[in-house]
């Protein structure tokens, strides 16, 4: 939580004194300290009931696995997060739109991963691994080349085809590899790791980048604000500026058709005027934003690269016999029958349907009870669930890329709502 802390707010705080001695490097290595702190109670406790089996990293195969697990959450966050940012933000995309923008990655996937299984257990799932994670990162860094302001969404068809082969190449194949050589009686500690290991990758992965991409934002609105700010009035280039500065160190505001930031110049500003810097506002933004989103998939696509480098040292796996070889070899056990195998079949499906049912209770009803939470929702028309400020534009933001405590809005500015 301290690293994610820092990560997030770091930016807001100029990575430095959040208040009196209070910093964020030192809330940065706080988060360190703990986390070597838990990694030596675990090392402590080996030879009782860990919660952490370090055993598990002696299977080469297993840790390497756990390595690329982390740096694909990394990645995956890394990309997508500025990726739907730019597809609402800067082309104007609805959230349907966006999302049926990037169906083809997901609908190939689904295709291939089936496939990718199949032939995981025939041939070993080393380099198809490695190839869905050189697919994956190749694809997306397709599309962060042929991203620009104006772009339409068939362009993006053909690379997201390319990732989504990657990403059917790489679910299946990595828990195969990383489970294989583990002993039975490890299997569930193993499992909980792995996803331990992702879902901390998951979050990191989402607070580094959201970092990142504020920073890059931060060092560029600026200096085109200042550039572009020429066709304004001179009295009010120096409020626009700063409210754009502001705007980006405080809460990128982001959303379908928004310009990112705050425009408001104050009163005494004329409406044609008004009308202008809302234009360059959203020219700003969208041209700042495809070269910071560029910038920020790069560290992704990298550790995706490195992933798919590092599955070069799993170890082929011994091939699974097959049915027929496998009924040769087998060893009747003497209390083996087929009258007792059907017997113990018999109890074991009637005892687990009753079960079953009573386990599934709980999440039913626990979605039911979402489901009535829904008449809570105030339904108002146009979908709009607040009221637009005095004086402010019409545009509403759908979000801000901000820390969570966070306002979003600009210091000097008396609204939060975009031009």
């Amino acid at each position: 939580m301290a690293i994610c802390y820092g990560l997030v707010e770091g930016q807001q705080y100029d990575w430095g004194t959040i208040t009196g001695f209070v910093s964020i490097p030192l809330v940065l290595g706080l988060g360190v300290v703990l986390l070597l702190a838990f990694l030596l109670v675990q090392r402590l406790t080996q030879d009782k009931e860990p919660l952490v089996p370090f055993a598990l990293f002696r299977d080469r195969n297993y840790a390497v696995v756990n390595w690329v697990s982390g740096v694909l959450s990394v990645g995956m966050m890394g990309i997508f997060i500025p990726l739907t940012i730019y597809l609402q933000s800067v082309l104007g995309f609805s959230a349907l739109k966006a999302g049926l923008t990037m169906a083809p990655a997901s609908l190939v996937s689904m295709f291939v991963a089936p496939v990718a299984g199949r032939m995981t257990d025939k041939i070993g799932g080393k380099f198809i691994l490695m190839s869905g994670l050189i697919l994956f990162g190749a694809g997306m860094g397709w599309i962060a080349l042929i991203a620009h302001p104006d772009s339409s969404w068939p362009v993006f068809v053909a690379p997201l085809i390319v990732a989504g082969l990657g990403m059917g190449c790489i679910f299946a194949p990595m828990v195969t590899v990383a489970m294989r050589n583990i002993e039975p009686r490890m299997a569930g500690a193993a499992s909980g790791v792995l996803n331990t290991v992702r879902q901390v990758g998951l979050v990191i992965g989402t607070a580094a980048v959201g970092a990142l991409l504020q920073n890059r934002l931060v060092s560029a609105m600026a200096d085109q604000a200042s550039t572009r700010s020429a066709a304004l009035p001179p009295q009010v280039r120096g409020r626009f500026v700063a409210g754009i500065d502001n705007s980006a160190k405080n809460g990128i505001q982001v959303g379908a058709g928004q310009s990112g930031g705050s425009t408001h110049l104050g009163p005494g500003v004329s409406a044609r005027v008004a009308a202008e810097a809302a234009r360059i506002g959203h020219d700003v933004f969208t041209f700042t934003y495809v070269t910071a989103m560029r910038q920020t998939m790069l560290l992704p696509i990298i550790l995706l690269g490195v992933g798919a480098l590092s599955c070069l040292a799993i170890k082929r796996g011994k091939r699974a016999p097959e049915p027929a070889e496998a009924a040769k070899t087998e060893t009747p056990h003497p209390l083996d029958s087929s009258a007792s195998g059907c017997a113990w079949t018999e109890v074991f499906t009637q005892g687990y349907v009753p079960a079953m049912r009573w386990t599934m209770v709980l999440p039913i009803a626990v979605v039911a009870l979402a489901a009535v939470s829904c008449l809570a929702i105030r339904n108002k028309a146009g979908g709009q669930d607040r009221i637009a400020a005095p004086g402010a534009d019409s545009g509403q933001m759908a979000g801000t890329i901000s820390s969570p405590g966070s306002s979003g809005h600009s210091p000097g500015s008396s609204s939060g709502i975009a031009s």
